[in-house]
Protein backbone atom coordinates (compact mmCIF):
# COMPACT_ATOMS: atom_id res chain seq x y z
CA UNK A 1 0.00 0.00 0.00
CA UNK A 2 1.18 3.49 -1.10
CA UNK A 3 0.67 6.99 -0.51
CA UNK A 4 0.84 9.77 -3.08
CA UNK A 5 2.58 12.26 -1.43
CA UNK A 6 0.52 15.31 -3.54
CA UNK A 7 -3.20 14.12 -3.30
CA UNK A 8 -2.60 12.18 -0.27
CA UNK A 9 -4.65 9.26 -2.22
CA UNK A 10 -3.78 5.66 -1.57
CA UNK A 11 -3.22 2.77 -3.93
CA UNK A 12 -2.48 -0.53 -3.97
CA UNK A 13 0.33 -1.78 -6.18
CA UNK A 14 1.99 -5.61 -7.11
CA UNK A 15 5.35 -5.31 -6.82
CA UNK A 16 5.77 -9.34 -7.43
CA UNK A 17 4.41 -9.78 -10.94
CA UNK A 18 4.80 -13.32 -10.65
CA UNK A 19 1.14 -13.78 -8.74
CA UNK A 20 -0.10 -12.59 -12.01
CA UNK A 21 0.30 -15.54 -14.19
CA UNK A 22 -2.81 -17.51 -11.39
CA UNK A 23 -5.10 -14.80 -12.66
CA UNK A 24 -5.27 -15.42 -16.33
CA UNK A 25 -7.20 -17.41 -18.95
CA UNK A 26 -5.24 -20.49 -19.58
CA UNK A 27 -3.30 -20.65 -16.00
CA UNK A 28 -2.46 -23.58 -14.96
CA UNK A 29 -3.67 -22.95 -11.56
CA UNK A 30 -7.02 -24.43 -10.51
CA UNK A 31 -9.49 -22.41 -8.68
CA UNK A 32 -10.35 -22.86 -5.12
CA UNK A 33 -12.86 -25.54 -4.86
CA UNK A 34 -13.86 -24.93 -1.44
CA UNK A 35 -15.13 -21.22 -2.51
CA UNK A 36 -16.63 -22.87 -5.89
CA UNK A 37 -18.05 -25.69 -4.43
CA UNK A 38 -19.79 -23.50 -1.87
CA UNK A 39 -22.48 -22.97 -5.09
CA UNK A 40 -23.75 -25.94 -5.19
CA UNK A 41 -22.98 -26.42 -8.98
CA UNK A 42 -20.82 -29.04 -9.29
CA UNK A 43 -20.74 -29.58 -12.82
CA UNK A 44 -21.09 -25.85 -14.63
CA UNK A 45 -18.36 -24.50 -16.45
CA UNK A 46 -18.21 -21.52 -14.28
CA UNK A 47 -17.37 -23.48 -10.53
CA UNK A 48 -15.30 -26.33 -12.19
CA UNK A 49 -11.51 -26.20 -10.45
CA UNK A 50 -9.99 -27.80 -13.04
CA UNK A 51 -8.62 -25.88 -15.62
CA UNK A 52 -7.93 -28.14 -18.38
CA UNK A 53 -11.81 -29.33 -18.21
CA UNK A 54 -13.15 -25.70 -17.92
CA UNK A 55 -11.56 -24.38 -20.90
CA UNK A 56 -13.00 -27.43 -22.98
CA UNK A 57 -16.36 -26.58 -21.71
CA UNK A 58 -15.39 -22.74 -23.03
CA UNK A 59 -14.09 -23.20 -26.14
CA UNK A 60 -17.77 -24.48 -27.09
CA UNK A 61 -18.80 -21.30 -26.06
CA UNK A 62 -16.57 -19.09 -28.29
CA UNK A 63 -18.93 -19.03 -31.15
CA UNK A 64 -21.22 -17.19 -29.45
CA UNK A 65 -19.07 -14.56 -27.82
CA UNK A 66 -17.19 -13.61 -31.24
CA UNK A 67 -16.52 -10.12 -31.79
CA UNK A 68 -19.11 -11.13 -35.31
CA UNK A 69 -21.71 -12.58 -32.27
CA UNK A 70 -21.21 -9.51 -29.81
CA UNK A 71 -21.47 -7.12 -32.61
CA UNK A 72 -25.11 -8.61 -34.10
CA UNK A 73 -26.58 -7.81 -30.92
CA UNK A 74 -26.25 -4.55 -30.56
CA UNK A 75 -29.46 -3.37 -31.71
CA UNK A 76 -30.94 -5.95 -28.65
CA UNK A 77 -28.50 -4.00 -26.28
CA UNK A 78 -29.33 -1.11 -27.55
CA UNK A 79 -33.37 -1.51 -26.87
CA UNK A 80 -32.73 -3.16 -23.23
CA UNK A 81 -30.64 -0.30 -22.28
CA UNK A 82 -32.98 2.61 -23.86
CA UNK A 83 -35.68 0.69 -21.77
CA UNK A 84 -33.31 1.21 -18.75
CA UNK A 85 -32.56 4.39 -19.29
CA UNK A 86 -36.02 5.16 -19.51
CA UNK A 87 -37.29 3.25 -16.42
CA UNK A 88 -34.03 5.53 -14.42
CA UNK A 89 -35.48 8.61 -15.54
CA UNK A 90 -38.99 7.77 -14.32
CA UNK A 91 -37.02 7.52 -10.99
CA UNK A 92 -35.29 10.92 -11.22
CA UNK A 93 -38.63 12.97 -12.06
CA UNK A 94 -40.40 11.14 -9.52
CA UNK A 95 -37.59 11.94 -7.30
CA UNK A 96 -37.36 8.53 -4.99
CA UNK A 97 -33.92 7.16 -4.79
CA UNK A 98 -32.85 4.09 -7.61
CA UNK A 99 -32.21 0.87 -5.94
CA UNK A 100 -29.51 0.78 -8.68
CA UNK A 101 -28.17 -2.96 -7.38
CA UNK A 102 -31.46 -4.31 -8.06
CA UNK A 103 -31.95 -2.36 -11.55
CA UNK A 104 -28.54 -4.17 -12.64
CA UNK A 105 -29.79 -6.92 -11.71
CA UNK A 106 -32.54 -6.72 -13.98
CA UNK A 107 -30.62 -5.44 -16.17
CA UNK A 108 -28.37 -7.97 -16.28
CA UNK A 109 -30.89 -10.70 -16.72
CA UNK A 110 -33.41 -9.57 -19.09
CA UNK A 111 -30.80 -9.15 -21.52
CA UNK A 112 -28.77 -12.49 -20.93
CA UNK A 113 -32.36 -14.14 -21.00
CA UNK A 114 -33.14 -12.90 -24.06
CA UNK A 115 -30.22 -13.71 -26.31
CA UNK A 116 -29.78 -17.64 -24.09
CA UNK A 117 -33.25 -18.18 -24.47
CA UNK A 118 -34.97 -15.51 -27.27
CA UNK A 119 -37.34 -14.10 -25.44
CA UNK A 120 -36.55 -11.85 -21.63
CA UNK A 121 -37.96 -11.75 -18.58
CA UNK A 122 -39.64 -8.55 -18.20
CA UNK A 123 -37.60 -7.30 -14.69
CA UNK A 124 -36.95 -4.03 -16.27
CA UNK A 125 -40.62 -3.61 -16.00
CA UNK A 126 -40.95 -4.84 -12.25
CA UNK A 127 -41.88 -2.33 -9.77
CA UNK A 128 -39.75 -1.17 -7.94
CA UNK A 129 -36.71 -3.62 -9.89
CA UNK A 130 -38.19 -6.37 -7.24
CA UNK A 131 -39.10 -9.80 -8.01
CA UNK A 132 -38.03 -13.11 -6.99
CA UNK A 133 -35.09 -13.07 -9.35
CA UNK A 134 -33.73 -10.54 -8.28
CA UNK A 135 -34.54 -11.19 -4.49
CA UNK A 136 -32.86 -14.97 -5.32
CA UNK A 137 -29.87 -13.38 -6.65
CA UNK A 138 -29.50 -11.13 -3.61
CA UNK A 139 -29.81 -14.27 -0.85
CA UNK A 140 -27.36 -16.26 -3.14
CA UNK A 141 -24.95 -13.74 -2.55
CA UNK A 142 -25.62 -13.98 0.95
CA UNK A 143 -25.43 -17.53 1.04
CA UNK A 144 -21.96 -17.88 -1.17
CA UNK A 145 -20.56 -15.41 1.91
CA UNK A 146 -21.47 -17.55 4.33
CA UNK A 147 -20.17 -20.93 2.98
CA UNK A 148 -17.31 -19.40 1.62
CA UNK A 149 -16.15 -18.43 5.40
CA UNK A 150 -17.93 -21.38 7.25
CA UNK A 151 -17.71 -24.46 4.76
CA UNK A 152 -18.95 -27.08 7.15
CA UNK A 153 -22.17 -25.38 6.58
CA UNK A 154 -22.05 -26.02 3.09
CA UNK A 155 -21.29 -29.82 3.57
CA UNK A 156 -24.33 -30.01 5.59
CA UNK A 157 -26.50 -28.51 2.49
CA UNK A 158 -27.29 -25.33 4.96
CA UNK A 159 -28.85 -22.86 2.47
CA UNK A 160 -29.64 -20.27 4.45
CA UNK A 161 -29.11 -16.35 4.93
CA UNK A 162 -26.85 -15.08 7.60
CA UNK A 163 -29.81 -14.17 9.42
CA UNK A 164 -31.47 -17.62 9.64
CA UNK A 165 -27.78 -19.08 10.68
CA UNK A 166 -27.27 -16.43 13.65
CA UNK A 167 -30.90 -17.30 14.27
CA UNK A 168 -30.35 -20.83 14.87
CA UNK A 169 -26.56 -20.87 16.14
CA UNK A 170 -26.61 -17.73 18.47
CA UNK A 171 -29.29 -19.01 20.82
CA UNK A 172 -27.40 -22.69 21.01
CA UNK A 173 -23.96 -20.59 21.67
CA UNK A 174 -25.31 -18.59 24.50
CA UNK A 175 -26.48 -21.57 26.03
CA UNK A 176 -23.49 -23.79 25.30
CA UNK A 177 -21.24 -20.33 27.01
CA UNK A 178 -23.89 -20.65 30.07
CA UNK A 179 -23.00 -24.04 30.59
CA UNK A 180 -19.70 -23.82 30.13
CA UNK A 181 -19.49 -20.50 32.62
CA UNK A 182 -21.20 -22.94 35.13
CA UNK A 183 -25.11 -22.23 34.36
CA UNK A 184 -24.40 -19.09 35.40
Amino acid sequence: MSTNPHTGSRWASMADTACLRVYKQNTVYQKDPAFYGGLGITHSSVTLADPYLSRQRRELLNPFFSKRAIASLEPRILTTVEKFSTRLNDYVASGKPVPLQDAFHCLTADFICEYAFGSSLGLLNAEGFRSKYVDMVRRSAEVQALNKHFPLLAGLGWSSSLEEVLGVCLPVCLQLGILLMGGR
